[in-house]
């Protein structure tokens, strides 16, 4: 969202921009900022962000539909700095901004004559490239956990699109939502990723995935016990109304005020081409996490 139309130049600003597994939105902006504000200093035309990641390799970057920077920049793989630097880079595009759709998906499940509040599944659908842990393996957690949880309590299951787009579908969902629930079952990124995963120890690379909660005293400690097995660690927020105490789109959600577990993570291969069925597949590793969840949604649905 920086520049649109045929563009060609030589005249190129190249500078690393860090992607660490810890980045924030704030951090990226900075950065940002404080590469075109050098590139416009040098007098270039383009700035070229070498995207400094665990993999060095090209990593994509969400951003909201309203951060526009009105400067040309382009990504390149974190490996291919050093020859940037020491060459001169010629960039070509010819790109232009379309008006287009994207649904989000709603599913309910359970008996229909069930008149209880139904417990909210929600996960993202939408990432970059293949995207196999990032977006796969939520979804197919998703789906297990639903189908399961669905056999005692109603359930609707909320995929929302546009993800990389400020969490958009998941924010035009939540603004329009105004029907009862019992609470809400965030299952975020790489959360069943095997590039984030250690099978000798049966646990999570420490610090790759965690969860939020913000359950009764018995609810969170039920919460807990299901997923440390994995080496996820639950926290409570500080301020459970605070959209910036969570994580991912379960931010939509926090002013609702309900009941809700959010479990998000993120792998070496987030965000990039590396992201693979072939690096994050194991439907052992699906199949043990969705029983964990499920164990977490009952809680949600028993004492939401």
């Amino acid at each position: 969202y920086a520049a649109s139309g045929g563009f060609e130049t030589k005249s190129v600003l190249v500078r690393p921009i860090e992607l660490d597994a810890a980045h924030t939105p704030e951090d990226v902006n900075a950065q940002l900022e404080a590469g075109v504000m050098q590139a416009r200093d040098a007098g270039a035309d383009l700035l070229l962000l070498s995207t400094q990641c665990p993999k060095d390799s090209l990593c994509a970057i969400n951003r909201d539909i309203d951060d526009r920077i009105e400067f040309p920049i382009a990504l390149a793989p974190g490996s291919a700095l050093s020859a940037l630097q020491a060459g001169s880079p010629h960039i070509h595009y010819d790109v232009a901004v379309e008006t287009a759709g994207s649904d989000n998906l709603i599913a309910d499940l359970g008996d229909r004559d069930d008149t209880r509040a139904p417990l909210i599944v929600t996960t993202p659908i939408s990432g970059w490239f293949s995207c196999a842990g990032e977006r796969g393996s939520g979804l197919a957690v998703a789906l297990q956990v639903s189908e399961t949880i669905a056999k005692r309590h109603p359930v609707k299951l909320v995929l929302a699109s546009g993800h990389e787009l400020g969490y958009l579908g998941a924010r035009r969902f939540v603004e329009g939502f105004e029907e009862a629930a019992c609470g809400i079952l965030h299952i975020g990124s790489c959360v069943a990723d095997l590039a984030a995963f250690v099978p000798s120890d049966g646990q999570f690379l420490p610090g790759k995935v965690g969860a939020v909660a913000n359950l009764g005293a018995d609810g969170q400690e039920t919460v807990s016990r299901s997923l440390a097995p994995l080496g996820i660690v639950t926290r409570r927020p500080a301020r459970p109304l605070d959209p910036t105490c969570w994580v991912g789109e379960s931010e939509t959600w926090a002013p609702k005020g309900l009941p809700m577990l959010s479990i998000a993570g993120v792998s070496n291969t987030f965000h990039t081409p590396e992201d693979t069925f072939a690096s994050a597949g194991s439907a052992e590793l699906l199949e043990t996490v969705a029983t964990s969840v499920s164990a977490c949604g009952n809680v949600l649905a028993t004492h939401g």
